[in-house]
């Protein structure tokens, strides 16, 4: 009888061990859940990091996207640095010899000045600029032709400047956007000049 008596002793304290350690298992359990779920402090760290982002500041420096005609803006990307200022813009209706495929030309007068180490060609510099109707859309290339928009000059040396013609073959909009550096945001900040037929000389 005594013997019955610790064996049923025995069961019931391995009964106990076995309950015990299931709910120490489900305490780790919901103890890591609760390790993952966001504390205030990361949801100010989160709120801290879009507005950042909205900011336009990147490792390139910070977006310029309300310039005008006239206004000088300063682009950085990963070969080099340049300030560019657009003097002028001119709507045509004939380039030389060349009617537009679209409605109209766009004949823009820029200064270029480098700021890098190296030296450049103006199309080298320019190589990633577009002319669009939409801000941050694809937009058109630029482009010469001769006796209206030569080709500029040689190399641009360190704190150089030129100054010197691009054309567009543009369709007729309420808004145009001069953009240097759109959808390049890991490799350069973004400038964009903004003009309408009004500004246009």
């Amino acid at each position: 009888m005594k013997r019955l008596l610790q064996l049923i002793l025995f069961i019931l304290l391995a009964i106990g061990l076995v309950a015990c350690s299931d709910k120490e298992e489900t305490s780790d359990v919901t103890k890591g859940d609760e390790v993952t779920e966001p504390t205030k402090q990361n949801a100010e760290q989160d709120k801290e990091e879009v507005n950042d982002n909205e900011s336009g500041d990147s490792e390139w420096g910070e977006d310029q996207l309300d310039l005008k005609i006239g206004d000088t803006g300063t682009v950085n990307n990963n070969f080099t640095s340049f300030e560019v200022t657009v003097n002028s813009v001119e709507f045509l209706e004939k380039a030389g010899e060349e009617y537009p495929q679209g409605d109209k030309f766009a004949l823009i007068e820029l200064t270029l000045k480098n700021l890098g180490e190296d030296s450049y060609t103006a199309e080298d510099i320019l190589g990633s600029v577009t002319l669009a109707d939409e801000p941050g859309s694809s937009g058109m290339s630029w482009f010469y032709v001769e006796g209206v928009a030569e080709e500029w000059p040689g190399e641009i040396g360190t704190n150089e400047s030129q100054t010197g013609y691009i054309l567009f073959d543009i369709y007729n909009s309420d808004q145009y956007f001069l953009q240097f550096g759109t959808f390049l945001d890991a490799v350069s900040n973004e400038v964009r000049f903004l003009f309408t037929d009004a500004d246009a000389k």
